[in-house]
């Protein structure tokens, strides 16, 4: 497919798509306050996760990743890192989960 043209994704948001729009309304201060609250207190490999997704998406290489852990690990924590990041950055960072609390627990996640 061809590459939209900047000028038809931002009319198209402004217009639209409720969904663009939100994920282009984030409030700069709080998702710059969550980033600089959230790395530091990444641990090891969290903190080699964070640095592999943030490089994927920087070099537009994408990728699938899989995040997996037992409870209470910190993969939601990472997760919220990730998508501040990334927000912060004026990207569109979906979260999306495959159950209801899921979902919940991610910064704007959808089921």
């Amino acid at each position: 497919l061809p590459e939209p043209q900047r000028s038809w994704i931002e009319e198209y948001a402004s217009l639209r798509n409720r969904l663009l729009r939100e994920q282009l309304s984030f409030s700069t201060e709080d998702l710059q306050a969550e980033v600089t609250v959230g790395v530091p207190l990444l641990n090891t490999e969290q903190r080699l996760i964070f640095s592999t997704l943030n490089h994927a998406v920087d070099a537009d290489e994408g990728g699938l990743f899989f995040i997996d852990g037992p409870g209470g690990t910190g993969k939601t924590f990472l997760q919220n890192t990730v998508l501040a990041q990334q927000r912060l950055q004026n990207r569109v960072a979906l979260a999306v989960a495959t159950s209801g609390i899921a979902a919940t627990l991610l910064s704007d996640g959808t089921m």
